[in-house]
């Protein structure tokens, strides 16, 4: 095979003569290049193609990271704020609590410096540095958070320790104002003879008289004037058909002249109780009650005690007795 160049300068002809090897060689060499080139082209394409697929994938996986963010976040907010209601429910119990130990003082002799409900108890420590913090709870770090729940768990047992110690108070002021006689035995009567020394209706001499002598109808309700346990029910020379009430702390109430019990032995009673009939049993000129108050072991004026006003009782003709 000839190839002929011709020169335009020169006007020269050259012819160069190719065998059918370097002919072949040209030919392989020419392919080789070809298929070098197109593999380089794929190659930086596919490069390119996969860089753009791996660049998707991150981005796709940020972009779900971020989904996943937002929803712990709105979950941790969730339950943040339920959270935050729930001590401010919490919070508004304390309060409730407050107001109602505050009446409790009010409305009792307890001191009220000891049962302070308006301040909260005495607490402190030293502390390196101090802090303004914030009074929303949405702002709270979690320390101060758990701060603040601590503080809470402290003014609830601060609150339960003075309401226990209130509760106490108070049921011992109701049952010592409960089983302290009170008023008169009867609901309609009047005082016909005082405790102290008097002429002794039968005999005409002085004697003593160890209790208050109330004229009533014959037949009407004697009551208890205090909590107890019925002691004695007797017939007693002199006394006649009696009534014992034991109330504790060393006081017992007699009531005496009944034409007939109302109670037996070991029946508890309450301040009104009705617990015999008036009578004329015994050493008596007339229907009325004899009436006693024995304090450990000695008998005192019941004008004391029947002069007293038991202002959180009404009595209740219908009130009935516990039975043992």
């Amino acid at each position: 095979m000839n190839i002929i160049f011709l020169s335009h300068s020169s006007s020269k002809v050259r012819t160069y003569q190719l065998g059918l090897f370097k002919l072949f060689g040209i030919a392989s060499l020419w392919t080789l290049l070809i298929i070098t080139s197109t593999f380089f082209v794929s190659h930086k394409i596919s490069l390119v193609d996969g860089t753009n697929k791996q660049l998707k994938n991150w981005q796709e996986t940020i972009i779900s990271q971020k989904q996943d963010m937002q929803f712990i976040k709105d979950q941790a907010r969730s339950k943040f704020d339920a959270m935050a209601d729930r001590l401010s429910k919490i919070q508004m119990q304390i309060n409730n609590i407050d107001s109602i130990g505050k009446r409790i003082i009010d409305t009792t002799d307890l001191d009220k410096n000891e049962f302070n409900f308006t301040t909260p108890a005495g607490t402190g420590g030293p502390i390196d540095t101090l802090k303004e913090q914030e009074n929303d709870l949405e702002f709270l770090s979690n320390f101060d958070y758990l701060s603040y729940l601590d503080d809470l768990s402290h003014n609830l047992t601060d609150k339960e320790i003075q309401m226990q110690v209130i509760e106490n108070i108070v049921l011992q002021k109701i049952r010592a104002h409960e089983i302290m006689p009170a008023g008169m035995p009867v609901k309609k009567g009047y005082i016909s003879s005082r405790f102290g020394h008097r002429r002794d209706p039968f005999t005409k001499r002085i004697k003593m008289h160890a209790g208050v002598d109330i004229a009533a109808k014959y037949g009407s309700d004697v009551i208890s004037v205090a909590s107890g346990i019925i002691s004695k029910v007797v017939s007693k020379k002199g006394y006649g058909k009696m009534v014992e009430i034991k109330h504790g702390d060393g006081i017992f109430t007699r009531y005496a002249h009944n034409s007939r019990a109302m109670v037996k032995v070991g029946d508890k009673v309450k301040a009104g109780t009705v617990i015999a009939k008036i009578g004329q049993t015994g050493r008596s000129t007339g229907p009325h009650v004899h009436f006693e108050v024995v304090q450990n072991g000695k008998k005192v004026n019941p004008i004391t005690f029947i002069q007293k006003n038991r202002t959180i009782f009404k009595y209740n003709s219908k009130q009935t007795v516990n039975k043992k």
